[in-house]
C-alpha cells in the first residue's frame, strides 16, 4: 500500500490505519499525510489537525516531531493551551484525551473545525478510563478524516468499527499466514524511561543486553541469577 493510495483514501473520506510500533519516531509518514491534506492554515480558525495520544509527555514528543512547516502545540497546561488556541491557533494540536476533552468543555477547542483526527495507538486507551471521553471526542469531530496508528489492529476491532469503519490498513499486522497472532519471539524485561532521564537509566542495563538505548528503552531476557542486582535496578 503506497502513500498515494492512503492519501486518496483519506480524500474520499475513508479512514486509514497505519500499522506501526508505538513510538513517535516510527510514524514519520503520518506527517506527509497531514501536510498534504490540511488546508493552508490561518490564524483564528482553530487547529486543522488533532493528535489524540496517551498523555502530555507523548503530546510533547508529537509537537517536537512536527515538520518545520507545520506549527504544532502540545497541551501540557489547560490555561496556557486555551490562550494559545485563541491567540495563535496552531495548525496541529496534540494532547491527552482528558486534556482535549477539557478544552472542548471550556469551548477553547472547536472540533467541527478539525480536518484530520489522528488517534495514536488507542490500544492503551480503549480498555482504560479514557475510552468514553475518546468516543465523545471522535463523535464530535465526525467530519474529520480519521487516521489511526496501531500496533495490533485486531485488538481494536470494536473501536475501529465505531470510529474507522472499513479503514484502509497500511502496514503488516503482527499475524501469521493463517491470521493468528504471532507468538512472542523471546522473553523480555523492559523499562519505560522519560526522555529527560534516558542518559541516567542506560548505565543500569547490562551492556551486552542493551537493545535500544537511543529510544530510552533497555530490553534484556529474564536475568541470570548473577545479574539479579542489575535486574532490580531496571524495575
Amino acid at each position: 500500500m503506497t502513500f498515494a493510495e492512503a492519501k486518496a483514501a483519506l480524500e474520499r473520506g475513508r479512514p486509514v490505519v497505519l500499522v506501526r510500533p508505538p513510538a513517535v519516531e516510527q510514524a514519520g509518514e503520518l506527517w506527509e499525510l497531514v501536510g498534504a491534506l490540511i488546508p493552508a492554515h490561518r490564524t483564528g480558525v482553530g487547529p486543522a489537525a488533532l493528535i489524540i495520544c496517551a498523555d502530555d509527555m507523548s503530546a510533547v514528543e508529537w509537537s517536537a516531531a512536527a515538520p518545520a512547516g507545520l506549527r504544532a502545540h502540545a497541551v501540557t497546561g489547560l490555561a496556557r493551551s486555551a490562550r494559545i488556541l485563541k491567540e495563535q491557533s496552531p495548525a496541529v494540536l496534540a494532547g491527552a484525551v482528558k486534556d482535549l476533552a477539557a478544552l472542548v468543555e471550556r469551548a477553547a477547542l472547536k472540533l467541527d473545525q478539525v480536518t484530520i483526527a489522528v488517534v495514536a495507538w488507542p490500544e492503551t486507551l480503549v480498555a482504560h478510563e479514557s475510552a468514553a471521553p475518546l468516543d465523545a471526542l471522535l463523535a464530535e469531530a465526525r467530519d474529520a478524516c480519521r487516521i489511526v496508528l496501531s500496533w495490533n489492529p485486531a485488538a481494536l476491532r470494536d473501536f475501529l468499527e465505531r470510529h474507522a469503519r472499513r479503514a484502509l490498513v497500511v502496514g503488516t499486522p503482527p499475524v501469521s499466514d493463517g491470521g493468528a497472532p504471532l507468538p512472542p519471539v523471546c522473553r523480555a524485561r523492559y523499562a519505560i524511561v522519560p526522555s529527560g532521564r534516558r542518559s541516567a537509566a542506560v548505565p543500569h542495563s547490562p551492556p551486552a543486553r542493551r537493545v535500544s538505548a537511543a529510544r530510552g528503552s533497555a530490553l534484556h531476557p529474564a536475568p541470570h541469577p548473577g545479574r539479579a542486582r542489575g535486574a532490580r535496578a531496571m524495575r
